[in-house]
Order: C-alpha cells, then sequence, then structure tokens
C-alpha cells in the first residue's frame, strides 16, 4: 500500500494480449549538452518573455519503439480506453499537448539530447500517424491515432505490481523510462480524469510553466529539469493523494 498517488508500473510492449513487438531503442549519440553556451538552447517565447530556456522536449512513441535514456525526467500521456465516458477529458489533455507544439521542440529537431531536459511522451500507433498529428494539429486526430493497446499494457503491468489500477487519464512521471528498473518513490501519476475537464489543460501546461530556468542560472542545480518535475509532481500528490 502506498502513501499517495505514486505508483509503479513497468511498460511491456509484446505479450500473450496480441502480436509480439520487439521494441528497438533509438541509438544514443554522445553529444556535448549545452550548459554554459546555450545559443542554440530553445527559448520558451511564453508571453513574449526572454530569458527562458525551455527545460521540455516532446516526442512521439510510434509502436515498435522505445525511449531514449539520456533524459532527465520522463512523462507520458496515458490514456487507458476510448470511450465516450472519458473522450470530454481525453480531448482537454490533446488540446493541452497540441497547444505545447509551438513553444515545445520535438527532440529529433534538438541539436544535443538533454540530460537536462524532461521529455514528455505521446504513444501512437505508426510513425506516420505522428507525422499526420503534427500536420494538422487537431485533437480528434490525436485521439484516432494514439496507441490505446500500449496504454492499456502499461496499465495491466501496474496492476500486477501495485494492485493499483491507473485512472483512465494521467499523467504518468519517472526519471528514467518506463520498462527500466523504477524508484517507487520517484513514480508518480497525476489523475487528470477525475477533474473537470476545464482544469485538465491548466494542469498540463502549469507542469511546463515548471520547466522554465531563468538564463542567469545556468551554472546552478537549477539548470536541470529533474528537481523541476519532481517537485511539480510532489505538490500535486501533495494536493491529491491517490487510492494506493
Amino acid at each position: 500500500m502506498l502513501r499517495s498517488i505514486r505508483l509503479i508500473f513497468v511498460l511491456a510492449v509484446g505479450c500473450s494480449h496480441g502480436p509480439k513487438i520487439t521494441p528497438v531503442r533509438p541509438e544514443e549519440l554522445a553529444l556535448p549538452v549545452c550548459v554554459l553556451d546555450c545559443a542554440e538552447a530553445p527559448s520558451s517565447g511564453l508571453d513574449g518573455r526572454g530569458g527562458q530556456i525551455n527545460l521540455l522536449a516532446r516526442s512521439f512513441l510510434p509502436r515498435g519503439t522505445l525511449e531514449r535514456t539520456t533524459y532527465a525526467f520522463n512523462v507520458y500521456i496515458y490514456f487507458s480506453e476510448n470511450s465516450s465516458h472519458t473522450k470530454e477529458h481525453r480531448r482537454a489533455v490533446a488540446e493541452a499537448v497540441l497547444s505545447l507544439f509551438r513553444d515545445v521542440q520535438d527532440q529529433a529537431n534538438l541539436p544535443v539530447l538533454g540530460t537536462t531536459r524532461a521529455i514528455l511522451y505521446i504513444p501512437v500507433l505508426a510513425e506516420a500517424d505522428a507525422r499526420a498529428i503534427v500536420a494538422a494539429l487537431d485533437p480528434e486526430l490525436f485521439l484516432k491515432n494514439y496507441d490505446y493497446d500500449r496504454a492499456k499494457l502499461i496499465g495491466k503491468q501496474v496492476e500486477l505490481r501495485t494492485g493499483c489500477v491507473l485512472p483512465a487519464v494521467a499523467l504518468l512521471a519517472h526519471p528514467t523510462p518506463i520498462g527500466e528498473p523504477l524508484d517507487l518513490e520517484q513514480l508518480f501519476v497525476v489523475d487528470l480524469s477525475s477533474m473537470d475537464s476545464k482544469d485538465v489543460e491548466e494542469r498540463v501546461l502549469s507542469f511546463r510553466r515548471h520547466l522554465e530556468s531563468p538564463m542567469d542560472r545556468l551554472q546552478d542545480f537549477e539548470y536541470t529539469a529533474a528537481p523541476r518535475a519532481r517537485g511539480f509532481f510532489e505538490s500535486i500528490a501533495a494536493l491529491a493523494p491517490g487510492p494506493c
């Protein structure tokens, strides 16, 4: 029995519930991380403000692929099903995530792999589906191309490992990719299905705002997403403890 909304789970890709898929881990690139000379680091651009560094990247997870291992914190958009019962909340999440696309760079476009950044992952059925979402920025297409089967496998693993069932719509977060050894105290589940759908977008965007770092603090510990992301999720857990 856990004391908060934190849960532990393993991402199982391919099992008896469907055709086996052999996931492919992207090749890791040994590139230096921008710390002092950050001319190439993306500016947040939020509200026209300058002097902020965006500590969040984004990436789709097409079926059959795995995450990179170089990010400071890994956050997943989680939908357990696609029924009409959860449609309003899932659409609110989709709209919030798509609104980040103007500001949060795709990991494929980053000049370096960001060990200081957090990464927001969106499971999708195929690479072509990811490209279609980016081109249309349509929340309905986002929901249509989301990989619900992969999410269901995550939920089954959570139940087996913890006895807890994930909420239907959530943010899942952990310092390392799901599927690697996990730290129970640093695995967070933010329930988005139990709140008013109008508040869902603000919850997602508030996480983004926690990952801005002033340019004059680049040499400090705060120029990394890990403590900022952890602080955000711990504050949410304190306000809304889960049943586990």
